[in-house]
């Protein structure tokens, strides 16, 4: 877990007033640009793009105010700019890509929801989310996580039969905030190795 939670910490007034005097947000194209040169010896300038982006993937920034720093999520500063309230839930990603700040790509939401809409972990045998190559039995395992633990969903000869079962799950169970990778899915051959 990164020590920079996807959960926005509520600031100080003071703090959202230098953020709207700081910052300008381009909601088409999700950029946060320095309205001003941050500091007299800073590098930045007024137009440069904000921060980098760090390990997780998301763009993050730095001000300080009153020799207090404060390092905050530039999709943070993009729904305060563009709304003009500060984020009272997570803001998470609907295409999962963490750079991507644009409004349209931007929603609240709960952790739960946020941890729905995740793309594919390394560790996966499938490729596909909630769906594994198990290999003792020669068949692709499909499951779903929900609040109350995995639900075993079966195992199927072809991954062409676990994607619908998964489908089906995620519609019934995470509605709005499922991952939409299975609607990218072009062809679909085994990924697994025997």
């Amino acid at each position: 877990m990164s020590s920079y939670s996807h959960a926005p910490k509520l600031l100080p007034k003071r703090v959202l007033r230098r953020i709207k005097r700081l910052f300008i947000y381009n909601h088409k194209n999700g950029d946060v640009i320095w309205r001003i040169r941050p500091a007299p010896h800073s590098k930045k300038r007024a137009g440069d793009l904000v921060g980098h982006i760090n390990n997780n993937g998301y763009r993050i920034t730095s001000f300080t105010i009153n020799n207090k720093q404060y390092t905050v999520l530039a999709h943070h500063i993009a729904w305060f700019l563009y709304y003009g309230e500060w984020p009272s839930k997570e803001v998470d990603h609907r295409n999962t890509i963490r750079s991507d700040n644009r409004i349209k790509n931007l929603r609240l939401a709960t952790r739960r929801q946020t941890n729905r809409n995740r793309s594919v972990q390394s560790n996966n045998t499938s490729g596909i989310t909630g769906i594994s190559w198990r290999k003792n039995r020669n068949k692709y395992r499909a499951y779903i996580t929900v609040k109350n633990g995995t639900i075993n969903l079966g195992y199927f000869n072809t991954l062409k039969e676990a994607i619908k079962v998964r489908q089906r799950a995620e519609r019934k169970y995470f509605k709005r905030f499922r991952y939409k990778e299975f609607e990218s899915i072009q062809k679909l051959e085994p990924q697994h190795v025997t």
